[in-house]
């Protein structure tokens, strides 16, 4: 699975998340997975964007099953999904668990930037398809 390109292989995947909506990303992986290794994601949203950078570990032959843990930031704009506010920004950790394909996440965010009120924590989660 994933494209290889000369920094490494890209994972594409679609989800949908709260407060994101649905999102595309692409996730470049420079080194082999199974022993672990950084990885690097940007991911467009409906209702708000992310950019991450965390650690991935698994296996891509054996029915692609991987587990990440990242730290990323977030901006929400347009009507984000779960009442969050529009034009705030947020810092906050993720765990994904991937498995043939089938992506789980889930993630805490704070508020960095932004002032609406009862926004300061969000929680995110969310399905999707790896490729």
């Amino acid at each position: 699975m994933g494209f290889d390109s000369r920094w490494g292989v890209v994972f594409p995947a679609t989800r949908i998340s709260t407060p994101q909506g649905l999102s595309v990303s692409a996730s470049l992986v420079p080194d082999d997975p199974i022993k672990g290794t950084v990885f690097y994601r940007v991911e467009p949203g409906t209702s708000a964007g992310k950019v991450a950078v965390g650690y991935v570990r698994g296996d891509i032959e054996d029915m692609f099953k991987m587990h990440a843990a990242m730290i990323a930031v977030m901006r929400t704009w347009g009507e984000p999904l779960d009442s969050v506010a529009t034009d705030q920004t947020y810092v906050g950790l993720e765990y994904e668990r991937t498995y043939g394909g089938l992506c789980l996440m889930c993630g805490v965010f704070i508020r960095t930037s932004g002032n609406a009120p009862g926004d300061e924590d969000v929680f995110s989660a969310g399905i999707g398809l790896g490729f």
